[in-house]
């Protein structure tokens, strides 16, 4: 395998060449100065040592007439690496080709690595690539130490696809452990996020939500009427005493009872209608000739002592006799008749005999 073609674009003088490369021999380029026979150079060493990131070098590189220039070298395989160089650093970037796969790297992800994988070798600790030279550079085992020439000769030994394949390798798994903790904060906030979730039925809520503002319509129907403030009541002594009233000297009595409303059982008679005897009317009569005796019905008036403290008095309901006659005949004296005969006993001599 061999490099096959060089094509540049737009770098210095060079508007546009291709070189084609035998597979053997000895291929020397030659001109005047400043026709590009060193720009090949430049270019690839001054990617090598990351130069071309800086804007001076760069521009340095590119046509004055073009905004870009590139340089693209070819295997005989088909693989191709292309350097493409813009003034903006974020428009350049750098394009391997390797069995039919492409990567493009910019400058700000340092594609130096994709220089290398397509098989140039570069030696950091003295700034030397292990295939470009320039006259002055120094000769490898001929005007370089012992310590550079061993430096060189591990560079050659040492298999730079794979130390930068496992060097990207290493970067990618960084990566892969970054994304994989961020993966698993963001799975257990998600899983906290699960936990704490409220499950709500729809349907019932809208029907709850319903109810709700009917009862809100309903309430907001009511009326409250405005109550004014209320005077403050003055003080009402509480009654600490029992009145008890002076009543008069009454006949003889011989029951002891509390007064209550009696109704007592009073025989069957012509007509007669229910009454409430409210109280014990007394009339004044004039004159009138003797009626009959009336048993007078006792009118009892217990003497009331004063009383401090409240007692407990037994009700007593005393036996009394029939006197459903004596309540007629005391019914029709007071209406002023007879009751024997019914007569009015005012206006007339009234005479009857017992």
């Amino acid at each position: 395998m061999y490099l096959k073609s060089i094509e540049m674009t737009n770098l210095q003088a060079i508007s546009h060449y291709v070189i084609e490369l035998p597979e053997t021999g000895l291929v020397r380029f030659s001109g005047k100065n400043s026709n590009g026979k060193s720009i090949l150079r430049k270019v690839l060493v001054k990617t090598l040592n990351k130069q071309i990131t800086k804007p001076d070098y760069r521009h340095s590189l590119i046509n004055k007439n073009s905004t870009f220039g590139e340089l693209k070298l070819t295997k005989d395989n088909g693989d191709y690496l292309l350097i493409h160089l813009e003034r903006p650093s974020a428009q350049c970037f750098i394009e391997l080709s390797t069995n039919g796969n492409i990567v493009k790297r910019g400058m700000q992800d340092k594609p130096i690595h994709l220089v290398h994988e397509f098989g140039f070798h570069y030696n950091e600790k003295y700034d030397m690539p292990l295939q470009l030279f320039s006259p002055g550079d120094p000769q490898l085992y001929v005007t370089t130490s012992r310590s550079m020439n061993a430096a060189f000769l591990n560079s050659s030994l040492v298999d730079e696809r794979a130390t930068t394949a496992y060097d990207t390798m290493t970067e990618y798994v960084k990566t892969i452990n970054t994304s994989l903790q961020g993966a698993v904060q963001k799975y257990h906030a998600l899983e906290m996020v699960l936990e704490n979730l409220v499950f709500w039925n729809v349907d019932k809520c809208k029907t709850v939500l319903q109810n709700l503002e009917r009862i809100r319509q309903v309430v907001g129907k009511i009326h409250y009427p405005t109550i004014t403030d209320l005077v403050d009541a003055s003080d009402v002594p509480i009654i600490d005493h029992i009145y008890t009233p002076s009543l008069p000297d009454v006949m003889e009595y011989r029951e002891h009872t509390l007064l209550i409303m009696h109704s007592p059982k009073l025989p069957d008679v012509l007509e007669y209608r229910e009454f409430e005897l409210l109280s014990v009317y007394s009339p004044s009569l004039p004159n009138v000739i003797p009626v009959p005796d009336v048993n007078p019905i006792v009118v009892y008036k217990p003497v009331v002592e004063n009383i401090t403290m409240p007692t407990v008095i037994s009700l007593h309901e005393p036996v009394l006799e029939d006197v459903g006659k004596q309540a007629i005949d005391l019914y029709k004296l007071s209406q002023m008749k007879c009751p024997t005969c019914g007569q009015s006993l005012v206006g007339e001599e009234h005479i009857h005999e017992s």
